[in-house]
């Protein structure tokens, strides 16, 4: 075999080996993450409630970090930003008080089906627009974990919907808020901040009964999120048609699942 013939030879048998090989460079592409809540291994108790609900220990999913916090206090739980929950099994049909159900969504389930897992957040309604983007409630950062530095990302979409304590106050009013007429609407925004502090925002109706049919949020809906921009922070907020003297009437929860950003790994 001569020399031309040998290193073809060689060729043809380590290009495919070197396809394979991982480049210097993968490390600093931007790969999508995908918050899938069936890959995390929390615990959740005997009513589909996450087990830390009453701790302030945020969770973290794919280095996506979900800030939330709880306690209990005098007259029971209270907790806001988000939370892990399942289905456990409860009849809707028997339920005569949602406030105490207010983990539940209209799909019985996350976006993979019946009884999986989905994040249920509260909002809280004392935010305005002078509160810190780090004091958010429904706070997003991405980082290797708990305790280092946000890096950026760039958010592409997630799955929303209605939870059913505010599905049927929209439907049926309760003793703080009204049923939704013609003209209502509940809407949520995500808000990206960008590493100057300027933010970028995306919207979607949860409910909207200004058009000829009222339309309400009961299933998993893709939010879109690409409008974002590289950010390092993504946090949430609501707004409603219905508002007194204290604010928001409406009950300031919304459901979400399968949220996806575009990041680079980060650094072991």
């Amino acid at each position: 075999m001569n020399t031309f013939t040998l290193r073809h030879f060689l060729l043809l048998i380590l290009l495919p080996l070197l396809s394979v090989l991982p480049s210097c460079s993968d490390d600093d592409d931007p790969v999508v993450i995908t918050a899938d809540m069936g890959q995390t291994p929390l615990q959740y108790s005997a009513d589909g409630v996450w087990t830390d609900v009453a701790s302030n220990n945020s969770f973290a999913l794919q280095y996506l970090q979900f800030n939330h916090e709880g306690e209990i206090g005098p007259w029971g739980l209270v907790w806001r930003g988000f939370t892990p929950a399942r289905w456990a099994g409860l009849d809707y049909s028997t339920v005569t008080d949602w406030l105490n159900n207010s983990f539940q969504v209209p799909s019985r389930g996350g976006k993979a089906g019946v009884g999986t897992p989905y994040i249920v957040a509260f909002w809280d309604t004392q935010e305005n627009e002078s509160t810190p983007a780090s004091d958010r409630t429904c706070r997003i950062t991405y980082a290797k974990d708990a305790t280092s530095a946000p890096l950026p990302f760039s958010p592409k979409n997630v799955y929303v919907q209605l939870t059913c304590y505010a599905y049927y106050t929209i439907k049926d009013g309760n003793a703080f808020s009204r049923p939704f007429a013609e003209g209502d609407w509940f809407r949520l925004t995500a808000h990206g901040v960008h590493a100057d502090d300027t933010e970028s925002t995306a919207e979607i109706y949860l409910a909207d009964y200004r058009g000829e049919s009222p339309e309400l949020l009961d299933a998993w809906t893709s939010m879109d999120l690409s409008s974002l921009g590289s950010v390092k922070e993504l946090y949430f907020t609501l707004d409603s048609s219905d508002t007194g003297q204290w604010g928001m009437n409406t009950p300031s929860y919304f459901a979400i699942d399968r949220l996806s950003v575009a990041a680079i790994l980060p650094e072991d």
